[in-house]
């Protein structure tokens, strides 16, 4: 039998992990460890890259770790927001004393430095800048939500550009699937900043005071995965061009379904329906590699 105290210890041990991995948003950090992974994929000609690349390891790693310090300090920043809208990850995140969350902020910000310095000075300056980026996202965010948006996009994607400047990366194909992961980060976005103004009474979602007939966020990812489309077809994997068909009739449609009935049940399902095509392009990305190593 495990003694009572051992027991507490096991059980205090698990909140404060589960505090921890909340904090640092876990599934958001994987998606991107994944994603850098996929498009290392793209870039080495849809081939999957050695484990054994270091400067592959060292930027996946730095950039994991700073988002990671990242959450953390979004966390501390918008802890009264989750008090409202996520009152069980607030209750969860509260294990973790705000001491102990600047220790593991610091902490995780500079074992990544201190990672990225081992690999090049150059890594070094584009992750501090990562950093600094990240912290004044959550420390100063513009009131503008358009400015807002595009800073979260540009701090999303701010990785895969330091992946694609390592590998001296002048492919279009490359741009065009970047520009459409860009506009799609954007468009789901857009709907998520909709649904915390709605929960917070900021306003009320309906046509006049929230989209007015403006869908232009949700239709973008539509133009984007067409043009992509038709201008590298050609050099796409068929998962990869069935991918961005799909994602061009999931965008057009519940464009389409926000327009007509733009009430918060509705964007609520689009938003939930939308996210799931981040995973699944990194999916359609990975499969015909995977498949190519095995075969």
């Amino acid at each position: 039998m495990i003694p009572q105290g051992a027991r507490f210890s096991i059980n205090r041990i698990g909140k404060l992990m589960l505090a921890f991995l909340l904090a640092v948003k876990l599934v958001r950090v994987l998606l991107l460890g994944l994603g850098l992974y996929a498009a290392a994929v793209i870039i080495n000609n849809y081939q999957l890259p050695s484990f054994r690349s270091k400067d592959l390891f060292y930027i996946i790693f730095c950039c994991v770790t700073s988002l990671m310090a990242g959450g953390i300090v979004n966390q501390l920043y918008d802890a009264e927001v989750d008090k409202k809208l996520r009152p069980i990850r607030f209750y969860i995140q509260n294990f973790l004393k705000i001491s102990r969350f600047l220790y593991l902020y610091i902490f995780l910000n500079l074992i990544s430095l201190v990672f990225a310095l081992i690999c090049s000075p150059k890594l070094f300056i584009l992750i501090v800048f990562f950093q600094v980026m990240l912290w004044y996202y959550s420390h100063k965010k513009p009131s503008n939500k358009i400015q807002r948006l595009l800073l979260y996009c540009l701090l999303t994607i701010f990785p895969f550009f330091i992946l694609c400047y390592w590998y001296s990366v002048t492919s279009w194909g490359v741009f065009f699937l970047g520009f459409h992961l860009t506009t799609m980060l954007y468009g789901i976005h857009y709907l998520k900043e909709n649904l915390v103004d709605y929960k917070l009474n900021v306003v009320h979602l309906n046509k006049e005071k929230v989209f007015a007939g403006n869908i232009l966020p949700i239709i973008f990812p539509v133009f984007s995965a067409g043009l992509c489309y038709n201008n590298v077809q050609k050099f796409l994997p068929d998962t990869l061009a069935q991918y961005l068909v799909l994602s061009l009739g999931i965008f057009l449609l519940v464009s389409i379904l926000i327009r007509l009935n733009p009430k918060p049940k509705i964007i609520y399902f689009s938003y939930q329906i939308l996210r799931l095509m981040i995973p699944l392009g990194i999916m359609a990305i990975l499969l015909p590699a995977i498949l190519k190593f095995i075969y």
